[in-house]
């Protein structure tokens, strides 16, 4: 916004383009607060209370951020976790974990595609439910795995599964 303000000459002074925004900011909290008001006081009108409003977003962000850490923490950062303890004994070497890796974000790419289509269809709930429980499986599957295809087959599903509770995920919650 900066850039395209000051290449259009908008914003000579500095300091002018935060003023701006501030300005515009006090005015939409305003007109929000009039609103609300006028909804809570208007007789027989949909009164809903503005502290049930926003306990129930906070919920809905707890759980959005609960699903954050959960699919950051133990699929997006957990690669390197994951490749360093199943290359540590020298079963498999780097390379091969890594094509499991691969796997995993070659097939994270449809997951992506087809996970608004699902949440759209089923729920969100169900569509986070059911991908929680793949990766756990898939998880799972990994830490027991005695074949190399049995890993790339659960990072396959894992990958398949994460944007259930990834990004596409919360974002289609919000």
């Amino acid at each position: 916004v900066l850039c395209v303000a000051s290449t259009m000459g908008m914003f000579r002074r500095p300091g002018q383009l935060l003023r701006t925004l501030a300005a515009r900011i006090v005015e939409e909290v305003s007109a929000l607060c009039r609103w609300s008001s006028q909804i809570i006081s208007e007789p027989g009108s949909c009164a809903v209370s503005l502290w049930f409003v926003i306990g129930v977003l906070s919920c809905i962000i707890c759980v959005c951020f609960l699903m954050a850490a959960i699919a950051w923490g133990s699929v997006f950062y957990g690669h390197s976790v994951y490749l360093t303890a199943l290359t540590e004994d020298g079963r498999w070497s780097i390379g091969q974990i890594s094509t499991g890796i691969t796997i995993f974000w070659i097939s994270s790419l449809p997951g992506t595609l087809f996970v608004g289509y699902l949440i759209d269809k089923k729920g969100a709930s169900w569509v986070v439910f059911i991908g929680a429980c793949c990766i756990g499986f898939s998880l799972v599957g990994i830490s027991w795995a005695h074949d190399l295809w049995l890993i790339f087959v659960c990072y396959g599903i894992m990958g398949f599964a994460y944007p259930a509770v990834g990004a596409a995920a919360i974002s289609l919650s919000l």
